[in-house]
């Protein structure tokens, strides 16, 4: 193994190791993304609304199954979309990457159809502050 090749691994173990200091996630929550994750692809779609910001134009989508109830934002961009390279499928390699590294940063996402499209849907978090 070469020195530059060392010297990558070691720093990308550290700059894992240093962002899971900024996980957004309890590790109760982190216990359940494969619950979210189920939650997302299969339940009912109960009515969605313009998100109104973003060059991807997201919606947020209401779902439910039973008595739960949640909310996620559901992409389908694709190509080049003000100068970037959009592509809903990158939203669920990040969520993978994520749990791969153990960061906890980046909520649960599924692929989802919406309308008869695929696109990726990402759990809403909503930021509580007390």
């Amino acid at each position: 193994m070469g020195r530059r090749f060392k010297a990558f691994f070691l720093f990308m173990i550290i700059l894992g190791f240093g962002f899971q200091a900024f996980a957004q996630f309890t590790p109760e929550e982190l216990a359940e993304r494969a619950k979210w994750e189920r939650f997302l692809k299969r339940a009912e779609i109960v009515r969605h609304e313009k998100i109104g910001e973003g060059i991807t134009k997201p919606r947020r989508l209401y779902l439910k199954i039973g008595d739960i109830e949640a909310s996620g934002a559901w992409k389908n961009p694709t190509g080049v979309q003000q100068g970037f390279k959009e592509d809903w499928e990158y939203e669920i390699a990040a969520y993978k990457l994520d749990k791969f590294l153990e960061l906890g940063m980046v909520p649960p996402t599924v692929e989802r159809k919406f309308k008869g499209r695929r696109g990726s849907l990402q759990l809403w978090v909503s930021l509580a502050t007390s």
